[in-house]
């Protein structure tokens, strides 16, 4: 077959799976509104873009200033049309290499169709799998150049397009980006003419796509070091912050090793040595991809994100040039891994793989975009949903119209749905503010003109039973520090901004805190005192290479009167919040008349030294309502 009419046949082809094969739970509807957390910051993306907020300064997450081009949520026409042509391009580019490496070693009609799997395979991932996919297609693509399926001379301009998909891909989500990032300089080396020559041009490359996209984004260009600084915290911290381990599901990690195992043993007896030194290559972005999809699937080891290792295991063993005898052998261990992940998943395989339902979704999405009604209609209903879920009292919503309003701690789509003014602090759920620096940044934001007026707070609200009052002790004390309590009716609490009235810290005591040793807490000098602790751990070497590669052992619990909260380890360093006077004026249930006379830590493996200090707080100021 001619190369022209190959190509044709290949365009064509993809266009028609990736529409078979149109990735499910996308769009914005009422059945989003139950999905928690997830879906309060696909809005808050959204949002962040509509309101022209500068990342690094007014925003900071893992997902990046066109974030919302993977969730395609019906906030705006203009971010859901942008949405779907980013979620088309990426599962229709998916679609394209898959089929290519199948081709490879099958006939046409059976391409197709492992194509269409190995696409479905990928969107099943987790509910926003388009960064994985896009991530995934770029590394199929590099292997496809490396093993010349796509002509003899692309192993040599391989580097550049992929080197503008992740620097694209970093302000989508940073995680996949930096997976592309990574592998490019390897990519650059497989092929031994020229290899400073085109490494300097993919270099430039990736800096002008990036520069180019963040302007284009509505970003400053001076924003964009600041930027980068934060997704730097939120990167270094995420494993010690965000470990988990869900009980029962160790036989996944048995799972994944020995699916990766069979593909490293295949590779070093089966795969085409006529290239040695792509070869070689090749195993080098095998192994890095590999490790950070390992990461990505393990240190949360929890809910859908086993998926992300396993899909990853799905596309790598279509990298590998196969020799003719063992061409087989790829799809073989791809559809492994795919039983594995569709195992970690635990989705009916019948919904998996209903592609007429993934095409009428498809049609619903482009039928509701191309109406004015039905974009009115069913922005209305998701409204009214999340009204009807949350049911503000009208003390709380009469406190918060007019104003600049942040919802503390995660759920942002409130202020969608009742058309409030959003003026978050830069880590706007408050679960990923898991370092020093990403706790000082929404603090400072307290002070700052630009931030809110107005705090929505709303109780019993935790991300893995951690300690509401511990988890971000900066931020905490400032707020208590700069904010007074306006109203507060069941679970909701407002807050308005005012003077700060925190004096110095002043030491208390010091003391050693044991692992599973009860602790006192000094009482204050007087009874206006704030009382806080700062802990100071002193892990091993080994201790923390274990949680720079992989996790830590064992998180870090606090026991106060019987309740356990658990602690992000990193910020452990306070000040933590352990006494709060009566004439803070916020009540009881948010913390206003906070008492721990006696705590514990657990999780430690060596002892802590803890020192306490107080603070004079005024009393709140009568403000004049504006």
């Amino acid at each position: 077959m001619r190369v022209g009419v190959r190509i044709a046949v290949v365009c064509l082809l993809a266009i028609a799976i990736a529409v078979a094969a149109w990735p499910r739970g996308l769009w914005f509807e009422p059945s989003w509104v139950g999905k928690g957390v997830d879906f309060s910051w696909g809005v808050a993306l959204h949002l962040a873009a509509l309101h022209d907020l500068q990342w690094g300064r007014d925003a900071l997450f893992p997902y990046g200033p066109l974030g919302f081009l993977c969730v395609p949520l019906l906030i705006s026409p203009w971010s859901s049309a942008l949405g779907l042509a980013f979620v088309a391009f990426v599962t229709g580019g998916l679609a394209a290499g898959a089929l290519v490496a199948c081709w490879r070693w099958m006939p046409l009609p059976l391409a197709v169709v492992a194509a269409w799997a190995i696409v479905v395979l990928v969107d099943t991932s987790s509910p926003s799998p388009i960064p994985e996919a896009a991530a995934l297609g770029g590394l199929l693509f590099l292997g496809l150049a490396l093993g010349d399926a796509l002509g003899p001379r692309a192993a040599r301009w391989a580097p550049f397009p992929l080197a503008a998909l992740a620097a694209l891909l970093l302000l989508v989500k940073v995680s996949s980006g930096i997976v592309l990032a990574a592998v490019v300089p390897i990519a650059v080396c497989a092929e031994p003419r020229g290899v400073v020559r085109r490494g300097l041009g993919a270099a430039a490359l990736f800096c002008a796509v990036l520069a180019g996209a963040w302007i284009v984004a509505g970003q400053a260009l001076s924003g964009l070091p600041d930027w980068m600084r934060g997704e730097l915290a939120l990167v270094s911290g995420y494993s010690e912050a965000m470990a988990l381990e869900e009980p029962g599901r160790g036989w996944e990690y048995a799972g994944f090793a020995a699916c990766a195992a069979a593909l490293g043993l295949a590779f070093v007896a089966a795969a085409d040595r006529q290239r040695p030194r792509r070869l070689r290559a090749l195993a080098a972005i095998l192994v890095v991809a590999g490790f950070a999809y390992a990461k990505a699937g393990f240190v949360r080891h929890q809910g859908g994100h086993p998926a992300f290792a396993f899909s990853y295991l799905v596309i790598a063993p279509l990298l590998v040039p196969w020799r003719a005898r063992w061409n087989r052998l790829g799809p073989a261990l791809s559809a492994a891994a795919g039983v594995l992940l569709l195992l970690a998943v635990g989705s009916p395989i019948g919904v998996v793989f209903d592609g007429r339902a993934r095409v009428r979704e498809l049609w619903g999405q482009l039928s509701t975009i191309a109406s004015a009604r039905a974009r009115v209609q069913m922005q209305e209903a998701s409204r009214a949903a999340i009204r009807d879920m949350v049911s503000l009292p009208p003390a709380i919503l009469t406190a918060l119209e007019g104003h600049r309003v942040h919802v503390d701690p995660q759920d942002v789509a409130i202020v969608w749905a009742y058309g409030l003014e959003w003026a978050p602090v830069p880590v706007f759920q408050a679960y990923s503010a898991y370092t020093p620096e990403l706790d000082r940044r929404n603090a400072r934001r307290l002070d700052d003109p630009r931030g809110p007026d107005r705090i929505l707070r709303l109780s019993g609200t935790t991300l893995d039973d951690r300690s509401s009052v511990w988890a971000t002790p900066e931020y905490t004390l400032a707020r208590l520090c700069r904010f007074r309590e306006l109203v507060a009716e069941g679970r909701f609490q407002v807050l308005e901004r005012g003077p700060d009235r925190c004096g110095p810290e002043r030491e208390l005591a010091a003391a050693l805190a044991k692992n599973g040793e009860s602790v006192a807490v000094p009482a204050p000098s007087a009874p206006d005192r704030i009382v806080v602790a700062r802990l100071r751990e002193d892990p091993s070497f080994g201790e923390r290479l274990r949680s720079a590669l992989f996790k830590p052992a064992s998180p870090i619990v606090a026991l106060v009167g019987g309740h356990r909260g658990r602690l992000v380890r990193a910020n452990i360093g306070g000040p933590l919040l352990m006494r709060v006077p009566p004439t803070s004026g916020w009540s009881a249930q948010f913390n206003g008349q906070l008492s721990v006379d006696r705590f514990a830590i657990e999780g430690a493996t060596r002892p802590m030294e803890v020192r306490f200090a107080e603070i004079a707080l005024a009393p709140p100021p009568v403000l004049t309502e504006r």
